[in-house]
């Protein structure tokens, strides 16, 4: 039988529990096997903190939200077609024969590729921004994943 010095909680549900013993040091408590005593009716066991969450953790969701919206494939497309766009109102598109056709106002359609486009960068950037803030709190909340926080 192992002599328990401490217990801690080690998740939020508790159902995990951390024990330090004289006998083995810091061990997962394993309340099946018969060598743990009972500690059900204890009262002395630690309350449950959860881990400080980190910058990269954030930066992490932030990137993972990013590339949910917009695969790396997606977004060297969009890239691709920004550009276009630009080269064809600048007059830097090439035709068939490698001249440069001049330059001209976009069609409705490439007007309104356009501006999609323009939106998907400001909500790239918002979760950027969204990151930042988070980051920057002290300490990082638990909830740093939820959508309420987040564009």
């Amino acid at each position: 039988m192992y002599t328990i010095t401490s217990l801690r909680w080690l998740n939020q549900a508790q159902t995990l529990i951390e024990a330090v013993t004289e006998e083995a040091g810091v061990v997962l408590y394993n309340p099946s096997r018969p060598e743990w005593p009972d500690v059900s009716a204890r009262q002395d066991i630690a309350t449950y903190v959860p881990p400080q969450v980190s910058p990269a953790q954030v930066k992490a969701e932030a990137s993972r939200r990013i590339l949910e919206a917009f695969p790396l494939w997606k977004q060297m497309n969009m890239n691709a077609r920004s550009n276009e766009l630009f080269r064809i109102q600048a007059g830097y598109m090439r035709d068939s024969d490698n001249t440069f056709q001049p330059a001209r106002a976009l069609t409705s359609e490439e007007t309104a590729e356009e501006v999609a486009l323009r939106e998907a960068w400001d909500w790239v950037k918002a979760v950027r921004a969204a990151s930042n803030t988070i980051e920057a709190m002290n300490p990082i909340p638990q909830d740093y994943t939820a959508d309420a926080r987040w564009p």
